[in-house]
């Protein structure tokens, strides 16, 4: 007994200076022109066939029941349709990024904005952050958007969000910013 008690001890102790001395690094901002980052294409060339067809499919399947339905109605449509995509991964998420800068349909960004913080990716944060910062996107995506962000707990986000808090005019967008910033510290 006594020596589970002391494990447990020892690993607490090492846990946090662990902690202390990952916080200790090093931070700065990166740039996105330092950040490597392939194409789109090139990450879609790896893709394999049927893969990309059974994306593309689930895509235009949400996009049909967003186009004439409500926000609500299309979260609650859409689940298996999720569960696919979540099923699939990260590899998704060059082809949902695409749609995303594709599609006039706020409540499909909005899909894929959600979406891109399930599949998780690195490679994710840049395009969420650009929905974030730009004032001509919808509130509610943009606000998916910081939620993302924090499903995805990159705390690499957070000079970016930093950044994008400055950026923002919007109080309740820069609200959800900090609640991020905190969450991921």
């Amino acid at each position: 007994m006594n020596n589970v008690k002391n494990f447990k001890i020892v690993f607490a102790v090492v846990g946090i200076v662990a902690i202390f001395f990952s916080g200790c690094a090093e931070k700065r901002v990166v740039s996105p022109e330092e950040v490597p980052y392939e194409t789109r294409e090139e990450e879609i060339e790896r893709i394999d066939e049927e893969t990309k067809q059974k994306i593309e499919s689930i895509l235009y399947r949400v996009e049909e029941i967003a186009r004439e339905n409500p926000l609500e109605y299309v979260g609650k449509n859409t689940m298996s349709e999720a569960v696919e995509i979540m099923d699939t991964g990260p590899q998704t998420a060059p082809i949902l990024i695409g749609w995303l800068k594709g599609t006039r349909n706020w409540k499909m960004r909005f899909w894929i904005v959600d979406m891109l913080g399930y599949v998780g990716g690195v490679d994710n944060i840049l395009p969420l952050i650009e929905v974030i910062e730009n004032p001509d996107e919808n509130i509610h995506v943009r606000l998916r958007a910081c939620e993302s962000i924090k499903e995805l707990k990159y705390r690499s986000a957070i000079d970016y969000l930093v950044v994008s808090r400055d950026i923002v005019d919007n109080i309740n967008v820069k609200r959800k910013i900090e609640e991020v910033i905190e969450f991921l510290r």
